[in-house]
């Protein structure tokens, strides 16, 4: 007979943002713990749940695979769970912080177009050169793949 499992569902790479909100959503009567690590960081031996939610840096160890019923991923997207899909129940959350990831390729596209590191070497010397505002001006922006992230990108970018 095997032991039961402590939690009803274990979430891995939690970060303190993220379980604020997750605390509130997760019905009173779940047992329920977070971790900040991804589960190889972790260096659980064994599966605290039969139920476990990731984001994309973990990885289900081999020996964990008949422990586990389901995962479901808090990302947007799936591909990371193919891998586990044959013999574990796997789900995603599709709008999960699809809009923090757009942000962030907005932050990168923009810093990239107003040379950021040329920027920040140009504040120590009080310089202003290369930083007239209009890098960014009449600009096109190509998105390659419109799923959740890439329509958050676009509305961004509109």
């Amino acid at each position: 007979m095997k032991a039961k499992s402590y939690y009803d569902v274990f979430f891995y790479e939690v970060f303190e943002e993220e379980k604020k909100l997750l605390e509130k959503n997760i019905p009173p009567n779940l047992r329920y713990g977070f971790i900040k690590e991804s589960i190889q960081n972790s260096k659980q031996e064994k599966p605290p749940s039969k139920l476990i939610s990731i984001r994309t840096h973990s990885r289900v160890p081999a020996d964990w695979e008949n422990e586990i019923k389901g995962i479901v991923s808090r990302s947007s997207g799936f591909d990371h769970l193919l891998e586990y899909s044959e013999k574990i129940n796997c789900g995603y959350l599709p709008l999960y912080c699809n809009r923090s990831v757009a942000e962030q390729t907005m932050l990168l596209w923009t810093s990239l177009l107003r040379k950021l590191p040329l920027q920040i070497k140009n504040f120590e010397t009080f310089s202003r050169e290369g930083i007239s505002g209009i890098e960014a001006k009449d600009k096109t922006v190509i998105i390659f793949g419109v799923g959740n992230i890439g329509y958050e990108i676009y509305k961004i970018a509109r």
